[in-house]
């Protein structure tokens, strides 16, 4: 799937490489186990909740629908991907899940301060 994933942190020098170390963990479990049921849940509430939030002011509105159709897509973009999302299923999204996020395809970049 072509697109650009950034994950980025910040910490002190001395403890990158343990950072680091959660990091690849973190991303290799994902890959592999997934969501759960409970995770799809809390995430689909935070996209209904954006959506309640944006139809609350009518200014809220008119930024959404401008900055879908400065990219090209529907006014109601924010709402069909809702509606969307609510239809994947869990398998589906793990499917995803285990193909996008694969550790295989991520490098690392890891920026540090110049020596005094």
């Amino acid at each position: 799937m072509p697109g650009i994933v950034q994950i980025s942190t910040f910490t002190r020098p001395d403890n990158a490489e343990a950072l680091a170390a959660k990091l690849d963990h973190a991303l290799t479990t994902f890959a592999a186990e997934g969501i759960t049921e409970a995770e799809r849940q809390r995430a689909l509430a935070i996209l209904r909740g954006r959506e309640l939030y944006t139809l609350q002011a009518p200014a809220s509105r008119v930024s959404e629908v401008l900055w879908a159709r400065d990219r090209g897509l529907s006014p109601d973009f924010s709402r069909e991907v809702l509606e969307a999302a609510s239809a994947l299923t869990l398998d589906a999204l793990d499917a995803f899940v285990a193909d996008f996020f694969r550790p295989d395809q991520f490098v690392a970049a890891r920026v540090v301060p110049a020596p005094p």
